[in-house]
């Protein structure tokens, strides 16, 4: 009979003790980057009644963006033993007899009705809000364990307090429950110095949550509310301009592309212009032609745009690699901002947008729909206060637009 090599990720030695030390209803609360998800694959396969033992597994996940990553690494890590793959009804039919069921959480209260599986996996559970949360598991998710006896396991970072504290407390209690709290540094494959960075960078219930794995409930928006100036009081001398820019390569994927110019004078930025469109690059490129010294954090996958973007449109834009966490990168333009040196033009239109993401922000990347201004304002204030122009190349005049 031909062998199948399926290759998972080994366990860290946390992953390793959880587990081992396992019961019935297993929650895990553990920092970023922990290894969550793989952690969930691991024990929906490999362990006994598991995937490979052709049993059924449930797998839950909180909203679209959330369930989209697990799906797509199941889907991969599973293709050698893979029969079927059905992405309508988000089933993965493996060869073993095993049938692995995605479901989201988003916008109903009973998932998975009349359904049974030998496991279920809560996929950063305390996103979901909490009453919704109870709801699902008591009437929903909890009785599809009866048939098989199952077992279910939450896996999540904290989110203030909800339902998942609470079922947190009752692994702690024990007896059918088991509970476990690891920081993002019980993962050795992460890099200390940059969870250190972040500490130094976030404010300190925000590390205490992503980082530590605290169930903290000290509460408050990133973004205060704005300060305006008096579109008259925008200086008409002595000042810097800049764009900060956060690019969409295609208006398929439902992303944005912004553009959010300032000018910078005695150490405040007056923002002055937003260009805010889910459009194709080709688009916004011509626009992109006008906006006075571009900047642009870039990732991996990106590296290619600023010589594409000279080449095809004359546009000379400035980046720098993306090496931190997106809420680390904001962090020095939401100081600035609830300090009052980053300013709204009184009354203008673009002030709508610009609120409205910056106030909603979160930072957790599980929850933010979008984040492109967020980017923008991030790279704006880099441009502006980290690459100080020569006073000769300084700007004298751009208006509002």
């Amino acid at each position: 009979m031909p062998t199948v090599e399926l290759k998972l990720p080994k366990r860290h030695p946390a992953q390793q003790q959880i587990v081992q030390q396992h019961k019935r209803f297993n929650v895990i609360a553990c920092g970023r980057r922990f290894g969550k998800t793989e952690l969930g694959l691991d024990i929906s396969t490999d362990e006994p009644r598991g995937l490979l033992d052709g049993m059924p597994v449930g797998w839950f996940a909180p909203n679209a963006k959330v369930f989209d990553e697990a799906w797509r690494h199941a889907v991969s890590a599973l293709r050698p033993i893979t029969k079927r793959v059905d992405s309508q009804k988000n089933r993965i039919e493996l060869l073993t007899g095993g049938t692995f069921d995605f479901w989201t959480l988003h916008n109903t209260d009973d998932p998975a009705r009349g359904y049974k599986y030998a496991k279920v996996i809560i996929d950063e559970a305390a996103i979901v809000p909490s009453e919704r949360l109870r709801v699902q598991w008591t009437e929903a998710i909890r009785p599809t364990l009866t048939d098989l006896e199952g077992e279910a396991w939450f896996l999540s970072t904290p989110k203030g307090h909800g339902y998942f504290e609470e079922l947190y407390q009752r692994g702690v209690e024990g007896g059918e429950w088991r509970s476990w709290r690891f920081p993002t540094t019980a993962n050795p494959f992460i890099n200390p110095d940059e969870v250190e960075a972040a500490r130094l960078e976030l404010p300190p219930h925000v590390f205490r949550q992503e980082y530590l794995a605290e169930f903290v409930h000290e509460s408050g928006a990133v973004f205060k509310p704005p300060t305006y100036y008096d579109p008259g009081d925008l200086p008409t001398n002595g000042y810097q301009d800049a764009s900060g820019c956060d690019f969409a390569y295609t208006s398929k994927q439902g992303d944005w592309t912004a553009f959010l110019r300032g000018r910078v004078k005695d150490g405040v930025i007056y923002l002055t212009n937003l260009y805010h469109e889910r459009v194709e690059s080709t688009v916004w490129a011509q626009f992109l032609r006008l906006e006075p010294s571009p900047f642009a954090y870039i990732g991996g996958q990106e590296s290619g745009i600023a010589g594409f973007l000279r080449k095809d449109y004359g546009v000379n834009l400035r980046t720098e690699r993306a090496v931190s966490d997106k809420l680390a990168r904001a962090m020095p333009a939401v100081t600035a901002w609830n300090r009052g040196e980053i300013r709204l033009p009184a009354g203008a239109e673009m002030n709508t947008p610009i609120e409205s993401e910056l106030l909603a922000f979160t930072g957790d990347p599980r929850v933010d729909e979008h984040d492109d201004i967020v980017d923008a304002l991030a790279a704006l204030h880099h441009a502006l206060m980290k690459h100080r122009a020569d006073p000769a190349t300084v700007r004298r005049s751009i208006g509002l637009r």
